[in-house]
């Protein structure tokens, strides 16, 4: 039997107030049906969910969409998870948060907002994303109501010499933590926007060397080879997630149902309102082909860290369409490569 998931996103939302030039959403597009789920549905799921842990570490329930200040029951939602004893928080783009919100949000129970900052300055921002004073802003009225803080960044060929200048940013914020993310490409057109493998390399590297000094707990997403840059990686020693948890320990919802590895793999697992959860996380065919580290390719496949890192499955989809394939960002050459 699999073990649980740690991270649960839950898509709330497909609507949104931004047009984020490498969006994720756009992975999923064009094969959701039907309706969206309702409160009572999302309940259900929540339900679910809670039941599997019978008292045991619960799972971070990360609310996301779109933007889910859009969806007017999202204080609901993250009260009645609060309730069955998950962990919640919220990604938001920051820029809808007022004051009064940011209070619902803290009366909700909400554990930690995330926001997005892909940049220390306006105009970098902007052009990625839009709306940086507005974001910021959302920032300082969530420190100011007692909130727990996150700021997520988006490391693209476009921005990746402002990290030093976003951590700053964030420290200033007095932000508790700072997760970077590195860019899986969902269309065509984001591949401009994509780290050069040495250039991934150069920035995994400044990450784990900052790691400790920072002022905030620094964490790299969607970039499984972080794992190699610490003395301590051998199997059986290292103790923390995963590199690629995908239908491992982490698992998408989509707001119509839709169970995904996660929210940048576009293969479909099963759909809550066809089958319970549990039964689509223990048995669907992609999440065992996930586990089953004896069926990675390419180097990915020979690589002494393929049961700790194992590639980034989703980048392996959009290179090659097969998410079993190496990871084509990576530049490590295996042991007897």
């Amino acid at each position: 039997m699999a073990q649980n998931p740690n991270v649960v996103l839950v898509e709330v939302i497909e609507k949104c107030n931004l047009s984020c030039k490498y969006c994720s959403a756009y992975s999923m597009r064009g094969l959701e049906q039907g309706e969206d789920l309702t409160l009572e549905e999302e309940k259900q799921f929540i339900d679910h969910v809670a039941f599997l842990y019978h008292g045991g570490r619960p799972p971070l329930m990360l609310f996301t969409g779109g933007e889910p200040l859009l969806r007017e029951d999202i204080y609901d939602l993250i009260a009645y998870a609060g309730s069955k004893g998950l962990i919640t928080g919220l990604a938001t783009n920051g820029t809808l948060l007022t004051m009064e919100r940011a209070r619902l949000l803290k009366q909700a129970g909400l554990y930690r907002l995330a926001i997005d900052l892909d940049a220390a300055d306006k105009q970098t921002h902007n052009t990625l994303r839009g709306k940086f004073q507005e974001a910021l802003n959302g920032g300082k009225i969530a420190k100011q109501v007692g909130l727990s803080l996150q700021v997520n960044t988006m490391v693209t060929s476009f921005n990746d010499k402002e990290l030093p200048n976003v951590l700053k940013l964030a420290e200033e914020l007095g932000a508790d933590a700072w997760h970077v993310f590195f860019l899986v490409p969902v269309k065509h057109f984001d591949e401009e926007y994509m780290l050069s493998p040495q250039k991934y390399e150069e920035s995994l590297k400044w990450l784990a060397s900052i790691k400790g000094q920072a002022k905030l707990e620094v964490a790299a997403t969607c970039a499984p080879q972080y794992i190699r840059f610490f003395g301590d990686v051998t199997r059986g020693r290292w103790k923390v997630a995963r590199g690629c948890s995908a239908g491992i320990g982490f698992v998408y919802v989509s707001h119509k149902g839709n169970v995904y590895p996660c929210d940048h793999l576009p293969v479909l697992a099963g759909n809550i309102r066809e089958n319970s959860f549990k039964d689509i996380w223990d048995n669907a065919e992609v999440f065992n082909n996930l586990r089953d580290f004896n069926k990675l390719k390419g180097k990915c496949g020979r690589c002494e860290y393929r049961d700790i890192c194992g590639g980034c499955r989703a980048r392996a989809y959009f290179h090659y369409g097969d998410y079993l394939q190496e990871d084509p960002a990576c530049l490590y050459a295996p042991e007897g490569s």
